[in-house]
Formats: C-alpha cells, structure tokens, sequence
C-alpha cells in the first residue's frame, strides 16, 4: 500500500516548502503552518483526485 501513495512526496514538499520559509522569514510558526497545510492538503487531494505513484518497470529480474 505504501508503495503507490504520495505519503513520502507529500511529506518532503511539506517540509521543503518549510524550510523555504523559515530560510526567507526566519518564523517557525509562519513555516510550519505553510508546510503542514501544504503536505496535508497534497495528501488529501492525492487520495481524492486517486494520483498514484507510477511501478517500477522490471527488466530482466532487476528494477530499472
């Protein structure tokens, strides 16, 4: 399950996106506000619009 969901990307823009803010405006309330609403609000709209990470191709036996 954990393998086609947007968990780890939503996660890293969320935090990407917090630590742009705190390195632009230095308030760690300003950035943690941006980047939870950001992660949860791309999780969300993942699992409702149904995105999914693509599978990886396997080419003989190994993953390319």
């Amino acid at each position: 399950m954990l393998t086609r969901e947007l968990y780890a990307v939503s996660a890293i823009l969320g935090a990407g996106s917090a630590v742009a803010v705190l390195a632009l405006w230095g308030d760690t309330t300003t950035a943690s506000l941006i980047g939870g609403t950001l992660a949860i609000t791309l999780r969300l709209a993942s699992r409702k619009l149904g995105w999914h990470l693509p599978k990886p191709r396997i080419i003989g036996g190994q993953t390319a």
